[in-house]
């Protein structure tokens, strides 16, 4: 295993660890003042070190349903993501081959660089690069090895990585030019997710009953949970560069489709109302693609390339192996290929999450109901009135808007509550609306309802 010992030197005004410093091609300054040494590598033995996989894809307790086994084409893509989620920590980047993902290079260990002190903008900053470098550096080991020339200790080791993967390096020189050349090309860095995954579970807990509830009504397996650690380590705060929000990670046009998004409110940020929101999503992927991989994988990258591919293929029963062995298309890239792959990893690795995680302090909401407001009112208001009976009210209606919380709002505003409302000013929503109607549209409900006193 590759590990980074950093020596941190004082260092003067006149050079500061930021990445306007350090972000130059040759990394020399960094290794002159930073690194004791250039990251080498080493026997890749260890780096399954704890590797449990085999163990719990068997389902040993029979805690996963029936419909998410683990397909042969998707095993070991499966067991890569199994260890990026339950061996290695954002403090660790492994390389590896992004198409045979059983082909793994090396793990780089950037533990000294956590402990450092330095601020996390130039932690991370620091270790993309030096990961990055170590990219470039393998993909000279490749062309090494394409060209049968200079095959020191780093170019063993390559090999060493291709024989237990069980890769056939072939034979000719034209031939052993381009499979190295494709090999360089395939290689690619993952950050390990382990402490992301841990934070996530500390999140989903004051909401994981409720949402176990909504999961039951809608009839549909509680395995999907796995999406928002996905696409979020359901992180409510969470949002991309492309603007998806919250813990479904939920772009705007697609979310306002099921809940409300306006000035005032965002459902995307509350993990309640986007988990309906969600199941309503998936239900109608199921029922449109007829099954679970494609309906899951269609989640992140939509159903129409999936709709088309089985019109294509002239199959109406294809699944998503038949598709990816037989149908080609750019928006089909390296996310859509690995999502699945990623969720049934996190189905089994939270469905034995005590062997692999801390259990989370503080207690789940268990009785919270779903009330649609006759009066209007501001959100603050409400929070003030009610935090004396249900103190973390305002953890279960994040949907509205910090900087609006003290607007007046017209009637049909959502509110989550632990406790009993007025029913004067408040409807208690029927649980059959919640698979019934979308969220956005739940406000039509008290359209004719007069505010009471």
């Amino acid at each position: 295993m590759g590990k980074l010992i950093l020596v941190f030197l004082f260092i003067t005004n006149s050079f500061a660890l930021i990445p306007e410093n350090f972000f130059q091609d040759d990394l020399t300054i960094i290794e002159s003042i930073v690194l004791k040494k250039k990251v080498e590598y080493f026997d890749l033995g260890p780096l399954y070190k704890g590797d449990q996989f085999h163990y719990y894809a068997r389902d040993p307790e029979n805690r996963i349903s029936n419909e998410f086994p683990i397909p042969k084409y998707f095993y070991n893509k499966v067991h890569f993501w199994f260890n990026i989620y339950t061996l290695y920590d954002s403090n660790y980047a492994v390389l590896h081959d992004k198409v045979n993902m059983s082909i793994i290079y090396d793990v780089l260990d950037y533990t000294s660089l956590a402990n450092s002190g330095l601020n996390r903008h130039t932690k991370f900053a620091l270790q993309s690069k030096l990961t990055l470098n170590k990219v470039k550096e393998l993909k000279k080991v490749f062309k090494n090895l394409g060209a049968n020339k200079n095959l020191g200790l780093q170019e063993q080791n390559i090999l060493k990585a291709l024989k237990s993967s069980r890769v056939q390096i072939p034979k000719g020189k034209n031939k052993r030019k381009q499979f190295f050349k494709k090999l360089a090309n395939n290689l690619r860095a993952q950050t390990g997710q382990k402490d992301n995954i841990q934070r996530g579970l500390s999140n989903i807990q004051p909401f994981e009953k409720s949402m176990d509830k909504y999961f039951n009504k809608f009839k549909l397996p509680k395995e999907l949970k796995a999406i928002p650690f996905l696409e979020s380590s359901f992180n409510t705060k969470a949002r991309s560069k492309v603007d998806a929000v919250g813990t479904w990670q939920f772009m705007k046009y697609i979310g306002s489709h099921y809940m409300p998004i306006n000035r005032y409110v965002d459902g995307r940020m509350n993990p309640l109302l986007s988990t309906i929101s969600a199941l309503h999503l998936l239900k109608q992927n199921k029922q449109i693609l007829k099954s679970w991989d494609l309906a899951v994988t269609a989640y992140n990258s939509g159903p129409k390339h999936y709709i088309r591919a089985k019109r294509k293929l002239k199959k109406k029963n294809a699944d998503l192996e038949y598709i990816l062995k037989n149908y080609k298309h750019p928006h089909i890239g390296f996310a859509s290929k690995n999502f699945y792959a990623e969720f049934l990893a996190l189905v089994y690795s939270l469905a034995y999450r005590e062997n692999f995680f801390e259990k989370p302090s503080g207690d789940p909401h268990d009785r919270v109901k779903i009330f649609i407001t006759k009066c209007t009112q501001s959100p603050d208001w409400y929070f003030r009135n009610v935090k004396k009976i249900d103190p973390e009210t305002r953890l279960i209606n994040l949907h509205f808007k910090r900087r609006k919380l003290k607007s007046r709002l017209r009637k049909g505003q959502i509110i989550f509550a632990d406790v009993d409302l007025n029913p004067k000013k408040y409807y208690e929503l029927p649980d059959k609306y919640i698979t019934k109607k979308y969220p956005k549209n739940w406000s039509k409900l008290v359209s004719r309802m007069k505010c009471g006193k």
